[in-house]
């Protein structure tokens, strides 16, 4: 019980010895398993051998007793004592029976021979040792007559398998070997049909079958059987079995036969099923007959030498546990001791609390657990210790570019022994600021640690791309840049500069292509000492500025916006100026476009601090201009430029501004061509109402309704021709016929009261417009509708 106790909560202990355990027991499972399937496969192959060489054994006594058979069968043929026998007509009896007699004595010397028959054609008689005189009606030489009259061809020189006896029992049994020896056929027409002066020898079938069982060994064995096959698939075995016993076996062997097992082939084997048994089958083909020699045996019966193996395997697998057992104990204390004595070294310098933490857990998983905990906390350690000299490191670089002038030279040299910078103490420097475009629209959409993550990895990726070929620090400005100091030589300004804008440039390729994030980068002169470093610092935020007008993702230096740093102008030409009011008005958009090209060109030459005080005031000219607009218009022109203004202070771009302001004037123009057609519309809208209320006055036209509203009538009818599709005479004419139609299904009015009343001066006129539009006249209209209400 101690013991258990003791080894209860090692649990990678139990483990170990578990898997030693059944590691071993599988393995002698295994070895057992494969020990007596190769047994049983070796023991199936040397029975095959041992049946084929009995096979063979008995294909060459079969061999040697059809030699034996030939040479009695060629020598009796030819004796001349027996020869008259065959060849003569008439031969007396006295004679027939003496060389009967001498043909008896053949047979009673031989073991194999039953008997001698003679066949003479010419008499067309039998002689036969076994029945004398009498052949003709002998049973068995009756069976040799119908065998020799139901073939065409008598096979010369072989045995032939013949029952020799007639009779009803149900056994498949043969009586004897049958040696035929002729010369020749007779002619077709004889009674006989096949053969004349035939010899022929009947072998016993005892004689053959118990050589093969001699030979075989197989005759005691129950359930063992060995037979003859013919060509034709009939059976012949030395057994007394019933036919139905025989017919059974060929229709297995003959199943087997179908699928090729039973081939032409020499010798083979092969495991079938006969009568619901398990049998092996083993064949031979003859090499002087086209028959097949085959033994089957019960599967079992050989096998069953197997059982006893497989028991004794069992027992010895059974009695072999325990020492497995045994073994695998031994085996696994003697692996699991170290491991126990660095858990003790473990256990020692755990805390309570840790142990708590790990006491569910096998040994190996509690050691690796409390080895992670521990480099977790040493990782954590050098991580702060990292990021604190990463902070001060930093803290100090950033001191340097925006304070210079504070720090002395020994402070210099202090502050870059003890934080390793990557700096010279005396100069000369170059300073590079690296602004990242449209940093306030990325804050918003990012979250801080993500935009603290991106920082991260821009300032490693410009750090590390710099120490190519540049000793750098590279330092976060805490906004939208961040400043790389380099230390260089005072040697060819030219190639300096023009690394270091090579670099600068496959910086911004670098972040562009892994974060879709654009910059800008303003590279500072030659800096000749540390005290000038702030100095240019703000001098190269100044630069930075200048992105609107060069554009992103360049590199901005002093030669390059030396232009706009020269020039003083504050304001735009004036004329300039007036020309972009008067096309505005104008409402032309091909020379407002011209314009702004002359005023965005103007602004891109001036100094930064203009440049977007000057996009203000063209807003406020825009602004002015269509507040002057407004005064004279039916319709007033309505666009926030508020909003608009607070637009373009936030891009960072002239060519964003330019297409803003492009889009400003579009929807500035779109609004003046609805204004000034919804003002047509308003014109056209009281015209028509003037005419539907004074429609009666026989002088209403267009002069008069051009005068009521104040305007050319030329101008007027064109505009109302142009909107309504047709004249102003026609629309009035147009109403008054529509009220002429209400007015005739009315009886109280007359025709003429009606044109009056409609204000028709002129009768002809009246009925030739009317038909114009109705196709009949006012009288021919009032009478149709008359009938049509009858």
């Amino acid at each position: 019980m101690k013991f258990f106790q003791l080894y209860k909560s090692r649990k990678y202990f139990q483990r170990m010895l578990l898997s030693i355990t059944l590691l071993m027991i599988m393995f002698m499972a295994f070895f057992s398993f494969a020990f007596y399937y190769n047994s049983e496969s070796v023991l199936l192959d040397m029975q095959e051998d041992a049946n084929k060489k009995v096979l063979t054994q008995m294909n060459f006594n079969i061999q040697y007793m059809n030699e034996l058979v030939k040479n009695l069968a060629t020598s009796t043929y030819s004796d001349n004592q027996i020869l008259p026998l065959m060849t003569h007509n008439e031969i007396e009896t006295f004679d027939v029976v003496n060389k009967l007699r001498r043909l008896e004595k053949i047979v009673d010397s031989t073991t194999f021979l039953k008997s001698i028959v003679i066949y003479n054609g010419k008499c067309g008689c039998y002689y036969s040792t076994a029945s004398g005189l009498a052949a003709n009606t002998d049973p068995d030489v009756l069976l040799l007559k119908d065998y020799i009259g139901s073939t065409s061809e008598v096979p010369k020189l072989k045995l032939i398998p013949m029952r020799m006896s007639r009779g009803t029992d149900d056994r498949n049994e043969i009586n004897a070997f049958s040696f035929f020896i002729y010369d020749e056929k007779i002619s077709q027409d004889s009674d006989q049909g096949v053969m004349d002066n035939a010899l022929i020898l009947n072998v016993k079938t005892e004689w053959l079958f118990d050589n093969m069982k001699t030979v075989n060994g197989v005759g005691t064995e129950p359930g063992n059987h060995i037979f003859i096959m013919d060509e034709s698939g009939n059976i012949f075995t030395p057994n007394r079995e019933p036919k139905s016993y025989s017919n059974a076996l060929s229709a297995a062997l003959d199943d087997k036969r179908g699928g090729n097992r039973l081939s032409n082939n020499v010798s083979s084997t092969f495991i079938g099923t006969f009568n619901g048994e398990k049998t092996i089958v083993t064949h031979l083909n003859f090499d002087t007959y086209q028959w097949k020699l085959v033994i089957v045996q019960p599967y079992e019966h050989i096998i069953g030498k197997l059982d006893r193996m497989r028991n004794t395997s069992i027992v010895v697998t059974l009695l072999f546990l325990p020492l497995a057992a045994l073994l695998s104990l031994f085996i696994s204390h003697k692996l699991y001791r170290p491991i126990e004595t660095m858990m003790e070294q473990f256990r020692k310098n755990t805390r309570r609390e840790d142990k708590a933490s790990f006491s569910e857990k096998d040994e190996l998983l509690y050691m690796s657990s409390v080895y992670t905990h521990v480099l977790e906390k040493m990782r954590g350690i050098e991580r702060d210790s990292h990021a604190k000299m990463s902070l001060v490191k930093h803290y100090y670089v950033r001191k340097l570019i925006m304070d210079s002038t504070s720090i002395t030279s020994s402070e210099m040299r202090e502050c870059i022994d003890q934080n390793h910078l990557q700096l010279k103490t005396d100069g000369p420097y170059l300073l590079a600021v690296l602004h990242i475009e449209h940093y306030s629209a990325l804050s918003h959409k990012a979250k801080q640690a993500d935009l603290r993550l991106y920082k991260f990895a821009i300032r490693n990726i410009t750090k590390e791309i710099m120490d190519k070929s540049f000793c750098n620090e590279t330092v976060d400005m805490r906004g939208d840049h961040l400043a790389v100091l380099i230390s260089v030589d005072d040697s060819d300004w030219d190639t300096i500069l023009k690394t270091a804008a090579i670099r600068l440039q496959e910086i911004q390729d670098t972040i562009l292509a892994f974060y879709r994030i654009s910059s800008t980068v303003a590279l500072s002169d030659p800096i000749p000492c540390y005290e000038d470093i702030t100095r240019y610092y703000g001098a190269s935020l100044s630069l930075v500025r200048y992105r609107m007008v060069c554009g992103t993702g360049q590199i901005i230096t002093t030669d390059r916006v030396k232009h706009n740093l020269n020039n003083r102008e504050l304001h735009l030409p004036e004329k300039v100026e007036e020309k972009f009011i008067e096309e505005l008005k104008a409402g032309n958009r091909q020379q407002i476009a011209a314009v702004l090209d002359r005023i965005f060109g103007c602004i891109a030459g001036l100094h930064a601090d203009h440049v977007l005080f000057n996009m203000l005031r063209l807003s406020l000219i825009v602004s002015n201009t269509m507040r002057e607009m407004n005064q004279h218009r039916l319709i007033p022109i309505d666009l926030d430029l508020q909003e608009f203004n607070r637009t373009i202070m936030e891009m960072e771009q002239l060519d964003e501004i330019r297409e803003a302001f492009d889009s400003l004037i579009e929807r500035l123009l779109e609004q003046m061509k609805q204004c000034e057609e919804n003002k047509n519309a308003i014109l056209i809208d009281a015209i028509k109402e003037i005419i539907e209320e004074h429609y009666a006055d026989k002088n209403l036209n267009l002069q008069q309704i051009a005068s009521m509203v104040k305007m050319s009538p030329v101008y007027l009818g064109r505009m109302f021709r142009s909107c309504v599709g047709m004249s102003v005479a026609d629309y009035i004419n147009g109403v008054r016929l529509n009220i002429t139609l209400e007015m005739l299904g009315k009886e109280q009015y007359n025709i003429t009261d009606i044109m009056d009343r409609v204000g028709f001066s002129n009768q002809s006129s009246y009925f030739r417009q009317f038909k114009k539009k109705f196709g009949v006249t006012p009288k021919e209209y009032r009478v149709k509708q008359l009938l049509d209400f009858n």
